[in-house]
């Protein structure tokens, strides 16, 4: 069990985390705070409510609170926790990641307790802290942006170069450039996608085969909705419907990557 030194957990809060956690050995228990008293100041219930949309949009976990220090930790978990890197919050921010469809979260509301609503005595630095919890929930996400540019990247000059060495008839040598190109490119991505950005533990035919349903399905949605958008929203520029399309769509691939094809 872990709990925090700023007085903030009873006795009775950290006995029930131990009490849950000792009839549900294989959870993680998180002692959640509620942020809705008139006592809390600003600053902490705006920082969380802040940090959990933010964290449920990028992990897809829902948890009413990401930063409680109140914590009943699996025996086998903490096993793995030993190798996990960053101390502080950015440490306890990589827990919560890593235990997503491993570890179950039981929360346990929890007394809140602050000793001043202005001048609240506590240990974490607004500015410092909130760069490496934010950098953390962003990790994958980068990556998987990175991954996604320097595909499109090989993708352009791969056509490029096809095009140029085949030399024939213009539209032959064209659809055979991107084919090719894109070929190349998609499977960049998925080697980038398994092994650097997610770190899959999934079997590689078996993510290979729902990446490709995805692919397709992405390429068939964007086809569609594109086409759709022009018909609707006429004197909108076809560009700029088709710009708007696939940044949803890139956004909701990345979800159902993470969560699908790409399971940690």
């Amino acid at each position: 069990m872990t709990a925090d030194s700023d007085g903030q957990h009873t006795a009775d809060a950290i006995s029930n985390v131990k009490d849950t956690l000792i009839k549900n050995p294989g959870s993680l228990i998180l002692g959640v705070r509620m942020f809705d008293g008139e006592d809390v100041p600003w600053r902490s219930r705006f920082g969380n409510n802040l940090t959990v949309k933010v964290f449920s949009l990028v992990t897809g976990l829902h948890v009413s609170d990401t930063q409680t220090g109140l914590r009943g930790i699996p025996l086998s978990f903490m096993r793995e926790l030993l190798d996990v890197p960053g101390d502080r919050f950015e440490f306890e921010t990589r827990m919560l990641i890593k235990s997503a469809k491993r570890y179950p979260v039981v929360e346990i509301k929890i007394e809140t307790i602050y000793d001043s609503k202005d001048n609240h005595k506590t240990h974490f630095r607004p500015v410092a802290d909130s760069i490496k919890i934010y950098r953390v929930l962003f990790e994958t996400f980068g990556k998987y942006i990175f991954a996604s540019l320097s595909s499109f990247l090989i993708d352009i000059l791969l056509f490029q170069l096809f095009f140029n060495l085949l030399r024939g008839n213009i539209a032959s040598s064209a659809a055979v450039a991107t084919v090719a190109a894109r070929v190349i490119s998609a499977t960049y991505n998925y080697i980038m996608n398994y092994k650097v950005v997610f770190k899959s533990r999934e079997p590689q035919g078996r993510a290979a085969v729902k990446y490709l349903i995805l692919a397709l399905s992405q390429m068939a949605c964007s086809a569609g909705l594109v086409t759709l958008g022009t018909i609707i929203f006429s004197s909108v520029p076809a560009v700029v419907i088709k710009i708007i399309v696939d940044t949803l769509l890139f956004l909701i691939s990345y979800q159902i990557q993470k969560h699908l094809v790409f399971r940690e």
